[in-house]
């Protein structure tokens, strides 16, 4: 190889060693002053020199391989990296776990532990110019989690401003205004908060034990109908039960509307309530009637969304306790604290 041809050749190496180790979040400062040297060092340097680095980068390629478990050809990946990177208006792309265990690395990270109890349905964030320091920390996404919060600040701003509704002067119009945003906010993301955990099991169950499924369960589980290619949407009851039959392979559901009060309110009374603003409607069998959606949706106060709250963290606790080896982590999950009402700090953390 000519002096012509190692130059670009080994910048392309540093590039490749540099978006192995950054996806792993091993891309440390001491490897980043490394490749910066290297690289610097590459437009003057002789034939000799030139084969000397080239080499050195080679053996620290396949190292890194071999560390991580790397699938695809390591070139391929760093093109392939770098291009979606380039690509993204953030400067960042993101990937489930189960992309990145069954794509790309089969020991990510070198096989850091705390990688090894997260849920498949995970979304992590990865960046080719991150530099990391030896404490591992993971950027990701958690979309349930993500839910919580929104179901959680929404109730303690509700809840912070509940005596609003009691003033009759005009300057608080807006905040009452608020007061009932924050209020219809928290109902509204509690439902998307327990979808979202149905749905990242369901993912997860699927992702696991795909082989032995039958094809309706596929077609459950994923809401993806696979003999015509087309969506097959999954209604909100269906899954809180029947995901249950699936994975735990039980004729009829563990927990239901009998055996769990935070079931009971959660497919009952507070579905009304969350109906009544998803599917907010004036119309009734009787034009001079007051529909139900109305009258629901008016007499919405702080009591009724401290209960839905309540009893949405409590199904998925329930839940998730039945499911026991296909539930996942909630070290995440705060319930509401007794002496102030609100959801604590560490709710947000």
């Amino acid at each position: 190889m000519s002096v012509k041809e190692l130059r670009p050749a080994i910048l392309d190496k540093c590039n490749t060693i540099q978006a192995l180790c950054a996806f792993n979040y091993q891309f440390t400062p001491q490897l980043k002053s490394h490749l910066d040297e290297i690289r610097s060092e590459v437009s003057a340097a002789p034939a000799n020199r030139l084969r000397l680095l080239r080499d050195h980068l080679d053996q620290n390629i396949e190292r890194v391989v071999d560390t991580f478990g790397c699938v695809v050809k390591p070139k391929k990946f760093a093109d392939g990296f770098i291009a979606s990177i380039r690509h993204s208006p953030t400067g960042t792309v993101h990937l489930s776990k189960a992309i990145v265990d069954s794509a790309y690395f089969k020991n990510f990270c070198g096989g850091h532990p705390t990688w090894k109890s997260f849920p498949p349905h995970l979304q992590l964030l990865f960046d080719f110019n991150r530099v990391d320091t030896d404490q591992i920390r993971f950027d990701f996404y958690l979309m349930e989690a993500m839910l919580y919060e929104d179901m959680a600040l929404s109730y303690n701003a509700a809840a912070g401003s509940a005596e609003v509704i009691n003033r009759r002067d005009k300057t608080a119009n807006i905040e009452v205004k608020k007061h009932f945003l924050h209020l219809r906010t928290a109902v509204l993301s509690a439902y998307y908060f327990v979808e979202a955990y149905l749905n990242g099991i369901a993912f997860d169950y699927y992702y696991r034990n795909e082989p032995k499924l039958n094809d309706k369960e596929k077609k459950d589980l994923m809401e993806w109908d696979f003999q015509t290619s087309r969506r097959a949407f999954v209604n909100f009851e269906r899954k809180v039960l029947d995901y249950q039959k699936i994975i735990l392979g039980l004729q009829h559901p563990q927990i239901t509307i009998t055996s769990s009060k935070n079931l009971r309110l959660i497919l009952g009374e507070a579905k009304e309530l969350r109906d009544s603003i998803v599917h907010q409607s004036p119309k009734t069998d009787d034009a001079l009637k007051v529909s139900k959606k109305v009258l629901w949706m008016l007499a919405l106060r702080i009591g009724h969304v401290a209960e839905i709250v309540d009893a949405a963290i409590g199904v998925v606790r329930e839940l998730n306790d039945a499911f026991g080896k296909n539930g996942m982590p909630l070290n995440w999950l705060y319930s509401r604290v007794p002496e102030t009402g609100l959801f604590p700090p560490e709710s947000f953390t």
